[in-house]
């Protein structure tokens, strides 16, 4: 850091230090317990596991400061061809997820890049999704979780880039108390990244980060051809469009549409194609009165895909684009504010800048119920309507593990691939005959 004092290295310096300590002051609490209860914990084997998720954490923080010093002694010998949107992005996806801030003023190096980078996907974006559906190919390929040639690719890429081969009536169990009357008061208005990151941690405590990128599992899964053919085809098609798979009903984690929607998510990411992602979960705790597990996770999805979209806006914009702190004090983490909910993504779409943007969705099948039907009939209704303006290419992807009331019923027939029929249902993510292997990439 004294040869290449970048921002972006001093701040990875300071998450690391406090990491660090983190891992010290668990391991002291628990050496400062009274002797009984110390000696107690030190027959518990899976004492390990508490300190696991830190490691990892430092680890990861490492090595982005060492990719980082690399990518900057590359820089320094003058080799124009270096990249560092890749990095970046992945970068700020770890920081978001563990809530650490940033002075956006000072990643000027971040937004050069990413400016470049929209540009390069803008002219190229045919070749862009084409060497993401090479990515999903090779997952026919190798067995869950052991690609070594996925690594290599992914490894390769962060510096080489990606190949040229390539409102109507809502039934609401949720409807809160009538506000008290407040005179207006003017609007506190956003116009930095910065701010608005700021204003948009109030959403945090509505939804899990984890459920944004789920985890790989490591097993050897199958997938119908059909289903492959179908997404590669969507995939590679250069216009805005909704793709919906229904998969085989499962309540496992490992499941083949769930692994399928994460290979795609990952083949994203490897591409250095914009996504935003959720896998829906309905919680396993009593839900609060009032409320629901579905109506609590269809709150959760819209907020995460919001929290996502902030990594793709500008450093600032002009005062036309609106969006107020008040926008988001407004949502209260049900489905009384859905409307304004809706009303901040449509804003922040139209900020966000890539000239692609992936929108990929699984396991709508949990939100079903009387109170989110109609309120995620709305989200699809913005959804079209964002992809019928040129500016941009809008895919949004709707994987389902069963039957999704919503998806059926939102979707044309020639939207639609559905697998959940008949003995093609049968075993699902086993070998048969029809059926591929699929590899779970970890990126």
């Amino acid at each position: 850091m004294t040869e290449f004092p970048e921002p972006f290295l001093l701040e990875l310096g300071v998450e690391l230090c406090c990491k660090i300590l983190e891992f010290v002051t668990s391991f002291f609490s628990w050496y400062t317990q009274k002797g009984h209860k110390r000696f107690l914990a030190s027959f518990n084997e899976g004492l390990s596991k508490d300190y696991q998720p830190i490691l990892d954490e430092v680890r990861q923080i490492s090595s982005f400061m060492q990719r980082g010093f690399q990518l900057c002694m590359v820089k320094n010998e003058r080799r124009n061809s270096i990249k560092f949107e890749r990095y970046f992005k992945e970068v700020e996806r770890f920081q978001q997820k563990n809530k650490w801030s940033r002075d956006e003023e000072q990643w000027k190096m971040q937004h050069r890049a990413q400016e470049a980078y929209n540009k390069l996907l803008s002219e190229e974006t045919r070749n862009y999704l084409a060497t993401m559906s090479q990515q999903l190919a090779k997952m026919l390929v190798e067995p869950c979780g052991k690609s070594r040639e996925a690594d290599r690719f992914v490894a390769q890429g962060y510096d080489n880039g990606p190949t040229d081969g390539t409102t109507s009536s809502l039934v609401s169990i949720e409807e809160e108390h009538p506000r008290e009357r407040q005179c207006p008061r003017e609007p506190n208005r956003l116009s930095t990244k910065a701010e608005l990151d700021k204003a948009s941690r109030v959403l945090d405590p509505f939804f899990d980060y984890n459920h944004i990128d789920a985890a790989t599992p490591n097993i050897d899964s199958f997938i119908e051809v059909e289903v492959v053919q179908r997404l590669q085809s969507w995939n590679t098609d250069i216009s805005s469009s909704i793709l919906g798979i229904c998969g085989p009903d499962s309540i496992s984690q490992d499941g083949p549409a769930r692994l399928v929607t994460l290979n795609f998510v990952r083949a994203a990411h490897a591409a250095g194609i914009p996504c935003i992602s959720f896998f829906c979960e309905k919680s396993a705790e009593d839900p609060p009165e009032n409320r629901a597990r579905e109506t609590i996770g269809t709150v959760a999805m819209l907020y995460a895909l919001i929290q996502q979209l902030i990594m793709y806006l500008p450093l600032e914009w002009s005062e036309a684009a609106a969006v107020d702190k008040d926008d988001f004090e407004a949502l209260g983490g049900t489905l009384a504010t859905w409307v304004e909910a809706l009303s901040v993504f449509r804003k922040l779409l139209g900020l966000s800048k890539p000239p692609v943007l992936l929108i990929v969705i699984y396991g709508l099948q949990d939100l079903d119920h009387n109170a989110t039907k109609a309120r995620l009939g709305l989200f699809l209704d913005l959804l079209r309507d964002v992809m019928s303006g040129r500016s941009r290419i809008v895919k949004a992807l709707l994987v389902t593990a069963g039957i999704s009331e919503v998806v059926y019923t939102g979707l044309e027939v020639d939207e639609m691939c559905d697998v959940n029929r008949g003995s093609v249902a049968h075993s699902p993510g086993r070998a048969r005959k029809g059926r591929a292997s699929m590899g779970g990439v970890k990126f």
